[in-house]
């Protein structure tokens, strides 16, 4: 940001909130997907939600990563006096990552009766470990994923994944870039789009 700053070139920012460091942003209310995420668990009588999350560094702090998902889960649990590390597991967005994570994870000998996992990928990863270990989902483990990609249809089982309107969200980034050069006093604002929770 500090070096792109430098351009003095107007700048937005998609899928990252970046209202706090004086740049527009467009992005999607990721916190509220992961309320309702949770809260399907629980009006199924679900303690134990793990989450499948994903961290680029390879160097990451597994009680405070980078990603949003992993702050409103950790927030929303621990409100409920539910937060566990151990339930956290740390891949990399790619299917081989997840399926590694939950393999590992798998040894412990202890699962969750449910996962929410970053993204379809993660997740699909996971399926394949869940499917190794003669663990039948959503049967024995229920599993939401984020993004809502063709991947999470055609997945077996299909998933449950949060929607993200990726297109209106491009649109709309355009619109703010427009409103940025033509208005000097247009101001940074963010938009913020609705997801919805695509169920299979």
């Amino acid at each position: 940001m500090n070096e792109v700053k430098k351009s003095g070139l107007p700048l937005v920012f998609v899928d990252t909130d970046t209202l706090k460091f004086g740049y527009c942003s467009v992005v999607a209310d990721f916190g509220q997907a992961m309320q309702e995420a949770l809260e399907v668990f629980w009006g199924q009588g679900k303690e134990r939600i793990a989450l499948l999350d994903g961290d680029l560094d390879s160097n990451f702090d597994k009680n405070n990563l980078v990603d949003f998902r992993f702050r409103d889960y950790k927030k929303s649990l621990a409100a409920r006096g539910q937060y566990d590390l151990d339930l956290v597991y740390v891949g990399n967005f790619t299917p081989q990552s997840g399926y590694e994570a939950i393999k590992d994870a798998l040894k412990s000998g202890s699962f969750p009766e449910a996962l929410i996992a970053a993204n379809d990928a993660m997740a699909i990863g996971a399926l394949e470990a869940f499917k190794e270990a003669g663990i039948k989902v959503p049967e024995e483990v229920s599993l939401i994923s984020f993004n809502d990609t063709t991947a999470a249809e055609f997945a077996n089982p299909a998933l449950t994944s949060v929607h993200v309107e990726t297109q209106q969200m491009g649109r709309a980034s355009v619109k703010v870039m427009k409103d940025l050069l033509d208005d000097d006093e247009a101001g940074t604002y963010k938009v913020t789009f609705p997801t919805k929770l695509v169920y299979r």
